[in-house]
């Protein structure tokens, strides 16, 4: 049987102690930090901490300014007139937003906002950001399994028309949509990173590679090399930790063990009995 959990130790003859991986949320509704306390526990535990980037590397301006349309574009520019009018009544009420009024943003942007508004804003921070916070005040070193500029990079690489696509779909069919992130939510809560890789799989269809595939593979590598110097706590977002492309499998690979805490024995490990 397949063991699934957000938080997993990994072990190897060549590192200093002990590393945890934890798959996260990027949002500040409580259903993500439902196994935030045993998280903490195995961070405290460690030396240093690692997260997709380094959110000092991010610009003032935040990951929004990033993914604006060029000059002279907009959404309304992208997509036929009634394909236009359709998606802006569905962004008015369902994110509350006329995109008359944000020209700019492009498509994969209004996405981000459309699945942000889904979530209740019941912490200051989403997941990963209070976790990076508490690492950085604890005095960990930081790092950041891929840059800032590579991320901006690779969603830049997602050519507009697949991203419009995407949107008059969501605008199509908003209340499945809804329906598909309260499904990814239980999920998450249950610690059910299978069906959190399967359904991440499914709706990023020819982007899988780009997105999901090629990600593993650099933060995987980037992992395995930080964790030979120092004891490490590593988050990630938990889509990326399943599957036969997924980061546990790639850790394994490197000569890993990768195990969650309840098959681990020792008396220090989060949530050993």
């Amino acid at each position: 049987m397949r063991s699934s959990s957000l938080l997993w130790r990994l072990e190897s003859l060549d590192a200093p102690g002990e590393a945890w991986l934890f798959g996260t949320m990027h949002v500040r509704d409580k259903a993500a930090f439902t196994h935030l306390e045993r998280a903490m526990r195995a961070l405290e535990a460690c030396e240093a901490f690692a997260a997709e980037f380094n959110l000092d590397e991010a610009p003032e301006s935040g990951l929004e300014a990033q993914l604006l349309l060029p000059e002279g574009q907009s959404l309304a520019t992208l997509l036929k007139p009634r394909r236009y009018a359709k998606v802006r009544k569905s962004l008015q009420k369902y994110a509350g937003i006329d995109p008359d009024l944000v020209p700019r943003y492009t498509p994969f942007a209004w996405l981000s906002l459309i699945d942000s508004t889904h979530f209740a804003q019941d912490h200051a921070l989403p997941l990963d950001e209070h976790l990076w916070l508490h690492a950085r005040e604890a005095g960990k070193q930081i790092y950041g399994l891929e840059s800032f500029a590579a991320q901006i990079d690779i969603i830049q690489r997602i050519p507009l028309d697949q991203q419009c696509r995407a949107l008059v779909a969501w605008a199509s069919r908003p209340a499945t949509h809804r329906r598909h992130l309260e499904r990814l939510t239980q999920a998450y809560q249950l610690g059910d990173i299978h069906r959190l890789y399967h359904a991440s799989k499914r709706s990023l269809g020819g982007l899988r590679k780009l997105l999901l595939y090629d990600r593993n593979r650099l933060m995987a590598t980037r992992i395995h090399e930080l964790a030979q110097q120092q004891t490490l706590f590593v988050a990630v977002g938990a889509s990326h930790l399943a599957g036969g492309k997924g980061i546990i499998r790639l850790l394994k690979g490197m000569g890993w063990r990768v195990l969650p805490p309840f098959l681990d024995n020792t008396s220090n490990a989060p949530g050993a009995v």
